[in-house]
């Protein structure tokens, strides 16, 4: 019996990866925000104005260096949005339509128990069971093949 959970708890662990992918994506897209509002703040700033002693490719050199760490943050992005996909993709592999809706509400979608229990006329307990025979049955779909 313990070898089950093992292998259930590994397939839970696998697709809570959604989440963090989300969490990332998120704050990497805060971030691309913020440097694009300090990269427009630079490009506004009025030169036209008393001169300041410093070199205008100072300024340049941040305006590149900000450009660059946006692509490489695009990059992050479309790697963290692609391993998303996979996941997401492996899921829906399942034969049971059952176990690819619970599994999608509950990973990709966040949903509670309760909420995926009610949408579906389910019992909690029902919900929950199924639950667990689509994470075995994701585990022996997809995770034993890798």
């Amino acid at each position: 019996m313990q070898c089950k959970r093992e292998n259930i708890m590994k397939a839970k662990e696998y697709l809570q990866q959604i989440r963090k992918l989300d969490i990332r994506i998120g704050q990497r897209i805060t971030q691309l925000n913020e440097m694009r509002a300090r990269v427009h703040i630079m490009r506004s700033f009025d030169y036209s104005k008393d001169r300041v002693q410093s070199s205008p490719k100072a300024g340049n050199k941040q305006i590149e260096d900000l450009v660059d760490f946006e692509q490489s943050i695009i990059e992050l992005i479309k790697r963290e949005q692609f391993l998303k996909d996979k996941i997401i993709s492996e899921i829906q592999l399942l034969e049971n339509p059952i176990h690819v809706d619970l599994l999608f509400r509950r990973y990709v979608e966040m949903q509670s128990f309760e909420r995926i229990a009610c949408d579906l006329g389910y019992a909690y307990n029902y919900a929950c069971n199924i639950h667990g025979d689509a994470l075995k049955a994701f585990e022996d779909k997809v995770l034993n093949l890798s």
